[in-house]
């Protein structure tokens, strides 16, 4: 019996050759799971939202209370945010392509030593749009910029000296298919280039590209719009409560990660989504841990909790007796300072497990 949910879909890690199931799940706004349905690996996930957000909210008739929906541009398209108004609220990545406005109207909403965050309020009739830009998001989309660049320029340079080498592709429609696969491969910023082949009795005889950079930048920038029907919010809160999303981006990425949510190696429907639930429970019990934490100001990831935690380990003893045999000592090592900071915060105590001892009798040949 096969899982008839296992579908061949959309996989962001290239694996065209494994079959998917997709997770839809609601935290709120503490990161705690909510709901969740596993559908087929084809799903559409601009199709699950509403399926999602009505399984969870059942209005009460006594109150008119709507709550807010955060979602990410995914899933924003035009037709789900039209069937959301009317019974919820939402805040929104914009899909909408926007002019960016002048940094000298926006204000400071977020600053420390490692991020500042910028923003301008544009309201309109029954939207307000946020302008929002990032020094953290600056740098990594810059990051990301120049890698990209660097390594699609360096395939350009390869295949415009191939063209003039024995043994290598030099026809025409060839070429362009090519440079057609090699824009598919980095269409990131392969739309940013505008490459010409001059063309010799059907053969490529030159390659040249130009870099289109303002528009390049004005893409990398670490800008993005918000926008959202709460016309009652300010800029500082309309961001204080999208950025709840980023729970939800942890949360998938340690139930992937550290819990082993994938992959799934199971073939039946059932045990699939056994082992899906058990994944969940057990985030839900390692939220629970970073919860406490946080209310002591621990704000660390759970990786690396984990890894500066383990540490602190159950070592064995082995000692020689007079008497021929060998004893074992079990016992847990001294907790550092850290070990024992958390520790406090969950109320545990610092040695877990006490000191065992075993003797093993060596028996001598006869």
């Amino acid at each position: 019996m096969s899982n008839p949910k296992a579908k061949f879909g959309r996989s962001k890690e290239k694996r065209s050759d494994a079959k998917l199931l997709t997770l839809g799940m609601v935290i709120d706004s503490q990161g705690f799971p909510k709901t969740s349905r596993i559908f087929s690996g084809n799903q559409s996930e601009p199709e699950t939202l509403l399926n999602m957000v009505n399984a969870l909210y059942r209005q009460d008739p006594t109150t008119n209370t709507r709550p807010t929906v955060i979602i990410d541009a995914g899933i924003a398209t035009e037709e789900n945010l039209e069937k959301l108004r009317d019974r919820f609220h939402y805040i929104a990545v914009s899909r909408k392509k926007m002019a960016l406005p002048e940094r000298d109207d926006c204000i400071v909403i977020k600053e420390d030593r490692h991020n500042k965050v910028e923003a301008k309020k544009i309201t309109g009739d029954k939207e307000v749009f946020l302008y929002c830009r990032s020094d953290l998001k600056v740098r990594k989309e810059k990051s990301m910029q120049s890698r990209l660049r660097e390594n699609f320029e360096a395939q350009l340079v390869y295949l415009s000296k191939s063209i003039h080498k024995k043994g290598c592709t030099k026809r025409y429609d060839k070429v362009l298919e090519k440079i057609g696969r090699l824009k598919q491969k980095y269409s990131s910023i392969a739309r940013f280039y505008h490459i010409e082949v001059e063309e010799t009795d059907a053969l490529a005889s030159r390659i040249t590209w130009e870099y289109l950079k303002e528009q390049s930048d004005n893409r990398f920038s670490g800008a993005y719009f918000l926008r959202t029907d709460r016309l009652d919010l300010d800029e500082t809160q309309i961001w204080s409560i999208y950025i709840i999303l980023t729970e939800l981006e942890g949360a998938f990425r340690t139930l992937k990660t550290d819990l082993q949510m994938r992959p799934v190696f199971h073939q039946k429907e059932q045990r699939s989504d056994a082992h899906i639930f058990i994944t969940l429970l057990s985030y839900h019990l390692l939220h629970c841990i970073r919860s406490s934490l946080k209310q002591d100001d621990i704000n660390l990831s759970w990786r690396t909790i984990q890894k500066r935690m383990s540490t602190h380990c159950r070592v064995t003893n082995r000692f020689v007796t007079k008497q021929g045999c060998i004893l074992l000592i079990r016992k847990c090592s001294e907790p550092e300072d850290f070990h024992q900071t958390i520790y406090d915060t969950l109320s545990l105590n610092h040695v877990p497990v006490r000191e065992k001892k075993h003797i093993v009798k060596i028996c001598s040949d006869p």
